[in-house]
C-alpha cells in the first residue's frame, strides 16, 4: 500500500489556505470600490475573488462570489449581466438547500428585473423571497419583501395594493425596533398617498421619514426625505418651501459626492424659480444641472421614486427649456409656463 506523502500534503494545504487568503482579499478590495462607486473596478476583483473559488471548489464563496457580481453590475446598470450572476447563484443555493440565500437570490433578481422594467417579474421573483421569508421565520426577510411588493405595485399603478404591503413593512420593522428600516418605510408610504392625491397623509409619513433619517443620521436617508418633500411642496404650489427642501436635498447629494442626484436637484429647482417667474435663476441651475459631469453607475439604484418628478428632464429636454427661458428673458415677458414642459 502506497503511503500519502504527508509533506506534499501539507504544502498543499498551505498553499490552499495562501489562495483563500488572497481570494478574500480580492473580494474586500471589490466591496471597498463598490461602496466608493467604482462599480467596474469592483467586478474586476470580484472575478480574481470567483476564479480562485472555483479554483479551490469552495462553492460557499462561490455563491458570494456571484452575488458580489451580480451585485456590481446592477449598480453599474447592467441589468442582464446582474441577472446573469443571480441566476448562478439561486442555482447554487438551491443545490446547497441554503433558504436564506435563495430568498436572498429571489429579492436580487426581482431588483434586476424591476431595472429591465420587467415588473410583472420583478413582482414574481419578490413574491417567491416573501414565500421563503415566511418558510424559514425571518422577519427581516419578511420585511424586506413586502417593501420590494409594495414598490412593484406602485410601478403597476395600484398603490392601494402598494400601499396594504408597505403597511405590512412597517408593522414588522416597528417590532424589530430597527428605526432605519421604519424610516424608509414611511417615506414609501408617503410615496403611494402622494399618487392617491391624500395630501394629509403625505406630509405626515415625509415628515416621520425626514424625522428619522436625523434620529439615525442617515444621510442619504435624509436628502431622500427632503427631496421628497421638495417635490411634494411643488406640486401643492408652495414654490419657496419646495426650493427650502430641494436646497437641503442638493447640500446633502453634493456632500455624498452623488453627481446623479444633484443634477437632478438642479433641474428641479430651475423649473421651481422658472414657475416662480424668476428665469435667471432658473437658467443658472438648469444650466449648472446641464454643464454637471454624469458619473457611471447608478447610485441610487434601490432607492426607488415613484413620485412624478416636476422637472426630471433630459439635457436635450433640458436645452429646449433653457432655450425657451433665454428667449422669454430677452423679450422681458411672461410666457405661458406650461409651454416648457416636454413629455418623456
Amino acid at each position: 500500500m502506497v503511503q500519502p506523502d504527508f509533506n506534499k500534503l501539507l504544502f498543499q494545504a498551505k498553499k490552499a489556505r495562501k489562495k483563500k487568503s488572497e481570494g478574500l482579499k480580492y473580494a474586500r478590495l471589490g466591496k471597498m470600490f463598490s461602496e466608493r462607486g467604482e462599480f467596474k473596478k469592483a467586478i474586476e476583483y470580484h472575478k480574481l475573488y470567483l476564479s480562485i473559488t472555483k479554483e479551490l471548489g469552495d462553492q460557499e464563496d462561490e455563491r458570494i462570489a456571484y452575488n458580489n457580481l451580480g451585485t456590481a453590475f446592477h449598480r453599474l446598470g447592467d441589468f442582464k449581466k446582474a441577472l446573469h450572476y443571480h441566476i448562478l447563484h439561486l442555482r447554487m443555493a438551491k443545490e446547497a438547500g441554503n433558504k436564506a440565500e435563495e430568498g436572498s437570490a429571489y429579492c436580487n433578481l426581482g431588483h434586476a428585473f424591476y431595472g429591465l422594467s420587467d415588473f410583472k417579474k420583478a413582482e414574481k421573483y419578490h413574491s417567491f423571497d416573501l414565500a421563503i421569508a415566511k418558510e424559514i421565520g425571518s422577519n427581516a426577510a419578511e420585511a424586506r419583501a413586502y417593501g420590494n411588493l409594495g414598490n412593484a405595485f406602485y410601478c403597476f399603478g395600484d398603490f392601494r395594493k402598494g400601499i396594504e404591503y408597505h403597511h405590512q413593512r412597517l408593522a414588522i420593522v416597528k417590532e424589530l425596533g430597527n428605526k432605519a428600516w421604519e424610516g424608509e418605510a414611511y417615506g414609501d408610504l408617503g410615496i403611494g398617498f402622494y399618487n392617491l392625491g391624500d395630501v394629509e397623509k403625505v406630509m405626515k409619513y415625509y415628515n416621520c421619514h425626514l424625522s428619522i433619517s436625523r434620529e439615525v443620521r442617515d444621510k442619504e436617508m435624509e436628502e431622500r426625505a427632503c427631496h421628497n418633500l421638495g417635490n411634494a411642496y411643488y406640486h401643492l404650489g408652495d414654490l419657496p418651501k419646495s426650493i427650502e427642501y430641494y436646497n437641503l436635498a442638493l447640500r446633502l447629494a453634493t456632500g455624498l459626492e452623488n453627481k446623479y442626484v444633484e443634477r437632478e436637484l438642479y433641474g428641479q429647482l430651475g423649473c421651481a424659480f422658472h414657475k416662480m417667474g424668476d428665469f435667471k435663476k432658473a437658467i443658472h441651475y438648469l444650466l449648472t444641472g446641464i454643464s454637471a459631469p454624469e458619473e457611471s453607475g447608478n447610485k441610487t439604484t434601490n432607492r426607488e421614486s415613484f413620485v412624478s418628478q416636476p422637472a426630471n428632464l433630459k439635457t436635450i429636454q433640458a436645452i429646449r427649456f433653457l432655450r425657451c427661458l433665454i428667449s422669454s428673458l430677452k423679450k422681458n415677458k411672461q410666457t405661458d409656463k406650461q409651454a416648457f414642459f416636454y413629455e418623456n
